[in-house]
């Protein structure tokens, strides 16, 4: 009698895990999600070389024939450059692995809603 009981809620609940699975498969998926909430496209992005790295988190980059001063969106790495601030610990050190990521090679530039930095630096 209990081989029988275990045999029902086994059978029962594998139908119910095909079920659900079937349900997931089959169930109406939306459209692919605009690129920003204000429905507006994202610009294109940019590309050039690298002429000159600054510090860890900024790099000057050539673009359609004049050098564009441009700073990282989404970082926030120890000063080297600041016009204050001392040299922070490891920025010479971000500042090495920077140049060694970038210097010299072609990057593409993806900009986001606000284009400019209150240093003039384009952000990307």
């Amino acid at each position: 009698m209990e081989v029988s009981r275990i045999s029902h809620r086994v059978v029962y609940g594998v139908l119910g895990l095909l079920g659900l699975v079937i349900i997931l498969v089959l169930w109406p998926r939306p459209g692919p999600l605009p690129d920003r909430l204000d429905g507006e496209p994202r610009p294109q992005p940019l590309a050039g070389p690298v002429v000159r790295v600054v510090d860890s988190d900024t790099i000057d980059v050539q673009l359609d024939g004049r050098k564009v001063r441009v700073r990282y969106i989404g970082m926030n790495t120890p000063e080297t450059k600041h016009p204050i601030k001392r040299v922070e610990p490891c920025g010479p050190e971000a500042a090495e692995a920077n140049r060694q990521l970038v210097e010299g090679k072609t990057v593409r530039l993806e900009l986001d809603a606000q284009a400019w930095d209150r240093y003039q630096r384009q952000l990307a």
